[in-house]
């Protein structure tokens, strides 16, 4: 994923504290709508999901190839925010099941 597509720590604030929030049980999704032609990703996973950065990377990298195989169906102009919750499961199935019924639920809002 291209640098300017990944949020920078101010953006990242401002979507964590005025986003509004989708929560499944693997997953808290929060977003923003802004004025870029582009969408902006940014991925929390912390060390209570894995206590090895290699599997945190790996379902990072999962994230943002579901979200980049599955941009047309979304807002181009969001910030997003992917929280990743401790009982997640390491399966590029799952993760894509997850996250497409997140950005079903956009659509819908």
């Amino acid at each position: 994923m291209k640098k300017i597509k990944r949020l920078k720590r101010k953006d990242f604030k401002e979507v964590l504290e005025k986003g509004k929030t989708i929560k499944t049980n693997y997953l808290i999704f929060k977003y923003l709508k802004q004025n870029l032609p582009y969408f902006r990703l940014g991925i929390l996973i912390s060390k209570k999901v894995s206590k090895k950065a290699t599997e945190r990377n790996k379902i990072k990298r999962r994230i943002r190839e579901i979200v980049r195989l599955n941009l047309p169906e979304i807002s181009d102009k969001l910030d997003m925010v992917f929280i990743v919750l401790p009982q997640i499961k390491n399966e590029f199935s799952f993760l894509k099941e997850e996250i497409l019924r997140i950005f079903e639920k956009i659509k819908n809002v």
